[in-house]
């Protein structure tokens, strides 16, 4: 995998995402167990609710730890050493002071190969944040519509034969927050781009 990319983690600014997803999970989360249902084996029916299971989970983790990154809070550095996660910090990037990045890695086991990406700009009056988090070739399709459960976000969902598509915005002046998640033939990616007003 390309180089570790990486952010600096300035002054915490206040969250704006309130997920549907429960409590935080960890990075490296476990398939769940189901009875039978009435037309499929138990089998079958745990195999879907543990892929579920492990959807939400995975995107809980994705809105949550870009969502710390974008906020530029210094919490994210805690979380990604707590949970796993295999990061890269360089506060001597380009423009810096004014830009600054981040980049972590992880294994979810039963999903894939997870990569946190994102950067932080600061001009005068305003901040802008950007986060990806990406699974190249995942071990299952994602669930991208349980992310309409986000509070203070309208959106849409668009679908092309079995690839999903996802684009919301914050009903807010501000902060603005902007997100986009897709599943395509081969990747899911969820990213939020934030721009606050400083003063």
């Amino acid at each position: 995998m390309e180089r570790l990319k990486t952010l600096a983690i300035l002054s915490g600014v206040a969250g704006i995402v309130v997920m549907g997803f429960g409590a935080p999970v960890l990075a490296k989360v476990k398939q769940g167990q189901s009875g039978p249902a009435p037309t499929q084996t138990s089998g079958e029916q745990g195999a879907d609710n543990s892929a579920q299971n492990l959807s939400r989970a995975v995107l809980g983790d994705a809105v949550r730890l870009c969502q710390l990154l974008v906020e530029d809070n210094r919490a994210i550095i805690d979380a990604l050493q707590s949970e796993g996660w295999t990061h890269d910090i360089d506060y001597d990037v380009g423009n810096a002071p004014f830009y600054k990045e981040l980049s972590a890695e992880l294994y979810y086991e039963n999903v894939g190969a997870a990569e946190i990406w994102g950067f932080m700009e600061s001009y005068p009056g305003y901040d802008m944040g950007y986060c990806s988090f990406k699974i190249s070739e995942p071990d299952f399709r994602f669930s991208i519509d349980s992310l309409n459960e986000m509070d203070g976000f309208v959106g849409e969902i668009q679908t092309s034969g079995e690839e999903v598509f996802g684009a919301w915005r914050q009903d807010s002046d501000t902060p603005m927050s902007f997100v986009h998640a897709y599943h395509n033939s081969d990747t899911f990616t969820y990213q939020i781009t934030r721009i606050n007003k400083t003063n």
